[in-house]
């Protein structure tokens, strides 16, 4: 029984680590969305960095 209450605070904290992960995970990707929006701006006469995004 000491072993399952040893975990029991380790399982509890689940629920709140997978809110920060998706949290995060959706931070990533507006900031990854912003950064080729900018990069989509730059003159294409200079650099044409649409091949190079994809």
């Amino acid at each position: 029984m000491a072993t399952i209450a040893l975990y029991a605070g380790r399982i509890n904290r689940m629920p709140g680590l997978i809110k920060e992960l998706r949290a995060e995970v959706k931070n990533f990707s507006s900031g990854l969305s912003q950064l080729q929006a900018a990069i989509m701006q730059v003159d294409s006469s200079v650099c044409d960095l649409g091949d190079t995004i994809q």
